[in-house]
C-alpha cells in the first residue's frame, strides 16, 4: 500500500493564501507586523485566533514571540483595518483574541 499526498490541493492553498496577502499588501504593510506572522495561513490564524505568535510554534517559555498587546496605536488601527477587510461577519461574531483585541466585546 502507498500513500499518496494530495499536491495538488496544497499547492491551490499555498497560491490562495499568497493571493490573499497581495489582496491585502498595502494592510499588511501598514500593520508592521513579524513577516513571520504572514509566512503560512497557520502562523496567521494562531495570531487571530490566541493573540500571539511564536516562530517556533507554541513556546510559553520562551520570550521571542509576538503578542497583540505588542502594538502601538498605529498598528492596532491598521490591524483593526486588516481584520475587518478579511474576517467574515460569521468570524467576527464568533469572536477571536485578534478580533476582541481591536473590537473588545461590549
Amino acid at each position: 500500500m502507498s500513500f499518496r499526498r494530495n499536491g495538488k490541493s496544497i499547492h491551490a492553498a499555498e497560491e490562495s493564501w499568497e493571493t490573499w496577502k497581495l489582496k491585502h499588501a498595502e494592510l499588511i504593510a501598514e500593520c508592521r507586523l513579524p513577516q513571520g506572522v504572514f509566512r503560512t495561513r497557520k502562523d496567521w490564524n494562531d495570531l487571530i485566533l490566541y493573540g500571539y505568535w511564536y516562530d517556533n510554534g507554541y513556546n510559553p517559555a520562551g520570550d521571542a514571540g509576538f503578542h497583540l498587546d505588542q502594538l502601538s496605536l498605529l498598528q492596532r488601527q491598521a490591524f483593526k483595518r486588516l481584520l475587518e477587510n478579511t474576517l467574515t461577519d460569521d468570524e467576527k461574531r464568533r469572536g477571536s483574541a485578534g478580533w476582541h483585541f481591536v473590537s473588545p466585546p461590549s
